[in-house]
């Protein structure tokens, strides 16, 4: 059964998707609206859609996301301090111990969370990231060896289970960096490969022959007027469409609700 509020599919054409939505704005999509226009020239679908790829990856992220992302990236700094702080007091080793255990555990945590999130096809970290991640190594191995001192010449209840939470912590940050390093190398293939393809879609459309050409932009010029007609879009939408090159209109689109999310937020 279909949902009575999803997009209306591509049609033949852009006029007949024009007609196909017409009384129910809610259902117009701008990529649909492209794929009807171009689907009669494969040599044209194939670039566009490929084209399109990069587009529906969200990377927009809240300012309270990014500053507890930062705050739990930074906990490997903090471990060895928080050790090197116990061992030089007078006071108790337990609270140090389980301060350090606590963040120990909550970065393995963190970067575990980070792990499920680029399966999911998150960006790769951003090479700063990258650079902290590579120095946390060497702080969480520091913090391996402090716990460890302490667990052997200062016995406490809590030594050895923060020396299991930081070597946890050195061997995820370890694997995280190798990791992300491939990630990174395998995303900027997938850049250039969208580059490609956008250069791709361009040449296809200088291909056209004039005649081929005039019958899509008629075809798209109809049905834009007749969804202004209709009342799915304003004349200016109409006007800003008609003036995107061909095979570009979604990204257009695109690019206006980005622009708008922007002001709105």
């Amino acid at each position: 059964m279909t949902d009575p509020s999803a997009p209306v599919a591509a049609e033949p054409t852009a006029t007949a998707y024009a007609r196909a939505v017409a009384g129910d704005p809610g259902r117009f999509d701008w990529a649909e609206f492209e794929r009807s226009l171009l689907s009669r020239r494969a040599d044209l679908l194939g670039p566009w859609e490929a084209a399109l790829r990069d587009l529906h990856a969200p990377r927009r992220v809240s300012a309270w996301r990014g500053a507890a992302v930062f705050v739990l990236s930074i906990l490997p700094l903090v471990v060895p301090g928080l050790l090197v702080i116990g061992i030089r007091t007078d006071q108790p080793l337990a609270g140090w111990l389980a301060a350090a255990f606590a963040c120990s555990l909550a970065h393995v945590a963190f970067r575990l969370v980070q792990f499920r999130v680029a399966r999911r096809g998150a960006a790769p970290d951003a090479p700063q990231g990258l650079v902290l991640a590579g120095v946390s190594v060497a702080f969480a191995v520091l913090a391996v060896v402090l716990a460890a001192l302490i667990a052997v010449q200062r016995p406490q209840p809590l030594a050895w289970p923060a020396v299991a939470a930081a070597v946890a912590m050195a061997v995820v940050l370890v694997v995280w960096v190798v990791a992300e390093r491939r990630r990174g190398r395998a995303a900027g293939t997938a850049d250039a490969a969208s580059a490609d393809a956008v250069g791709a879609l361009r040449a296809a459309v200088d291909r056209l022959a004039p005649n081929d050409r005039a019958v899509i932009e008629r075809d798209r010029d109809d049905a834009l007027e007749l969804l202004v007609r209709d009342g799915v879009l304003s004349d200016d939408a109409r006007r800003d469409a008609a003036d995107a090159p061909l095979g570009g209109i979604a990204r257009w689109a695109w690019a206006r609700e980005r622009r708008a999310s922007g002001a709105g937020g």
